[in-house]
């Protein structure tokens, strides 16, 4: 980390963590490596949503579905527009504070991303705001508009008992 990014290529190979994502697919810290090609258990025509996508985690989420096979289109909430365009990407600008008022569209799974910093918020009241109110909006739109799956990027260290405030909130999403 430096600069106020996270530098993948350069971490030393020891450091590095597998996650699984979407598809079949799995994400080694800013490099995708593909398991298989074909569409999961066979199902395609799906719309994902993805909030959160100009984080670094939901961007890479973000790219793997606009590459995966079983999704057609792929809508992202987001506060600005993205830099970039894809012929199954719908980007909808919207008012965090008004989830609640966007009309249920179909969407088969959402994955969220959604968070901030206490230093980018400026207060723990609008970091909780963010990570969240906002997820639970999310969360509570996602199931009114009937999502089959609702996946969320949380951290490691996710703990109550930790020191640090911002892993004692995200185990509080996570028991959610």
């Amino acid at each position: 980390f430096d600069g106020g990014h996270w530098l993948f290529e350069k971490t030393p190979d020891e450091l590095k963590t597998l996650h699984y994502v979407a598809g079949g697919r799995y994400y080694l810290d800013g490099k995708a490596v593909d398991t298989k090609r074909t569409p999961i258990s066979g199902e395609t025509g799906k719309i994902a949503l993805v909030v959160g996508a100009t984080v670094v985690v939901g961007r890479e989420i973000l790219k793997l579905l606009l590459n995966e096979p079983s999704y057609d289109k792929i809508v992202v909430w987001t506060r600005r527009e993205l830099e970039f365009s894809h012929k199954k990407l719908e980007v909808k600008l919207i008012n965090f504070d008004e989830i609640s008022k966007i009309p249920p569209q179909k969407i088969d799974e959402v994955f969220c991303a959604l968070g901030t910093t206490i230093k980018k918020a400026g207060s723990k009241e609008v970091f909780l705001k963010i990570d969240v109110e906002y997820v639970e909006e999310t969360a509570k739109w996602a199931k009114n508009a009937g999502a089959r799956r609702f996946v969320l990027v949380s951290s490691p260290g996710a703990n109550e008992g930790s020191l640090s405030f911002y892993c004692v909130l995200k185990d509080v999403l996570n028991g959610a």
